[in-house]
């Protein structure tokens, strides 16, 4: 029986040694450039943690896609295990944290717009404590009614996390000539890029807020 080939694998395997080393020099060259556009926080925990979330997952999903008809049984289903589970918690974090900023700035709009204001009206003091702890209240619970409502886990978990599946499963597209193969690697790399920055720039608000206080 034919083993299982990765998606860029048989493209890979097409290249002479010469152009994968070429190949290597033009996608690192490529990885620098880029790298220098990514939005960084200026904390290096957060800076650093987020370069290696992204270089694991691009090194898994790249690598092992080359050569996975040579690979034991029990890396590859590792490699697969780990590579979708990153992936789909990544994007789900992401989701979320987007989600949750989203919503907190149409919060601080409301309070500010029109509670903050009604107390000016409200002369008991009881009731002006009771009417921001109502909507103090309320805020989180409004999130998760419109989070369920919009099916928003569905969006962030469910169709990632299917469409790596179809992708490192089910080997759906592959490559089948070297412009593809290069547009598949090149996709992944500037994903990865565009996932650092996008978690860089929602960090770099939050701590902004912290500093403010």
């Amino acid at each position: 029986m034919r083993k299982c080939q990765g998606i860029t694998e048989p493209c890979w395997s097409a290249l002479t040694e010469d152009h994968r080393v070429l190949w290597k020099y033009i996608s690192r060259i490529v990885a620098l450039i880029c790298a220098w556009f990514v939005t960084k926080t200026g904390n290096p925990y957060i800076d650093w943690s987020l370069v290696a979330v992204t270089s694991i997952f691009l090194m898994i999903v790249i690598e092992t896609q080359r050569s996975y008809s040579r690979l034991s049984p029990k890396l590859r289903k590792s490699s697969v295990r780990v590579a979708i589970s990153l992936g789909s918690w990544a994007i789900t974090v992401l989701g979320i944290a987007i989600f949750s900023q989203t919503g907190l700035v149409s919060f601080a709009t409301v309070l500010s717009n029109e509670v903050l204001p009604s107390l000016n009206k409200i002369s008991d003091p009881l009731a002006q404590v009771v009417t921001v702890g109502g909507c103090l209240a309320a805020a989180p619970m409004t999130l998760i009614r419109v989070f369920r409502k919009l099916r928003f886990e569905e969006l962030i978990y469910t169709l990632p996390h299917n469409g790596l599946k179809q992708l490192l499963v089910f080997k759906q597209p592959k490559a089948t000539s070297f412009p593809l193969f290069a547009h598949m690697e090149l996709s992944a790399l500037l994903v990865c890029l565009v996932y650092a920055s996008s978690v860089a720039e929602i960090a770099k608000v939050v701590m902004s807020l912290f500093k403010a206080h």
